[in-house]
């Protein structure tokens, strides 16, 4: 679904047709220099997911206009897509670029599946975050059963709580990540120096939880995570690109991105680092 609306840029007085392509986030934030004076004009679209409504904020340098007269100049927003440079109107860019996919239907089944975990499932995690930190057992098992389908796992000691905490967030987010099998390396090592060296790397985690660095990890990866979540939708582009186009169509230099949001990711990208 494409949203159309005019406007008029405060300083020169220019027209320009607004074509908003509706994603499945909550807010949009889109940004152009108005085609003659160059002032950048900014508009703020809310979605309501739940009521299909939609509402928008009065821009910055511009004016919301009733669009009687129509004009030359339009600018097209579509959110979660690479949009291909000079597309011609009114050619839709998922259209466009259908053909990039490797397997589109997985792509919108594994989407779907996305969409369900970041609103249905992350919540209870976040939830569960809590309890175990609180040493809360009969909650974070009540949450787990929530999460798991009325499974229930071993929640019996520390070890085996941070351990199936830890295999249920990694299994969750690497749905949302371009190369899920990056984080099998790391993982068999870790698991090799366990069988082959219990004792030694019993001790080295002793002493990295007494000495505070654990909690410490703990808040930082948390934060991440949580931001990640919040931000999905601005990096789902190009998660699209690397996981599920075709590799001879993963060039981005010939695309254009709707909602860089360097406002919200630059934080995030920090705090990554």
């Amino acid at each position: 679904m494409i949203n159309r609306r005019q406007l008029q840029c405060v300083s020169c007085g220019t027209q320009v047709v607004t074509r908003t392509g509706i994603g499945h986030g909550t807010i949009q934030k889109h940004k152009f220099a108005c085609p003659t004076c160059k002032v950048e004009i900014a508009f703020v679209l809310h979605l309501d997911q739940d009521t299909a409504g939609l509402k928008y904020d009065e821009p910055t340098n511009a004016a919301w206009v009733d669009g009687a007269v129509e004009s030359p100049n339009t600018v097209l927003f579509y959110p979660e897509l690479m949009i291909p440079r000079g597309l011609p109107h009114p050619l839709s860019p998922f259209v466009a670029t259908s053909g990039n996919f490797k397997d589109i239907r997985e792509y919108q089944s594994v989407e779907e599946a996305r969409r369900q975990i970041k609103y249905k499932l992350w919540p209870i995690i976040e939830r569960i975050y809590v309890h175990f930190e609180n040493v809360n057992i009969q909650l974070m098992r009540k949450e787990a059963a929530e999460l798991m389908g009325g499974k229930i796992p071993d929640l019996s000691d520390d070890e085996n709580r941070a351990g199936w905490l830890m295999g249920a967030t990694k299994h969750f987010f690497d749905f949302f990540v371009a190369y899920p099998q990056l984080g099998d390396g790391p993982g068999k090592a870790s698991a090799k120096a366990v069988v082959e060296h219990e004792a030694a790397v019993r001790d080295f985690a002793a002493q990295y939880i007494s000495s505070g660095r654990t909690a410490a990890l703990w808040k930082e990866i948390k934060s991440v995570r949580r931001q990640f979540m919040e931000l999905y939708e601005s990096l789902l582009p190009l998660l699209m690109v690397r996981r599920y186009w075709r590799e001879e169509r993963q060039d981005i230099t010939i695309y254009d991105l709707s909602i860089k949001n360097f406002e919200d990711l630059k934080g995030f990208y920090i705090d990554c680092v």
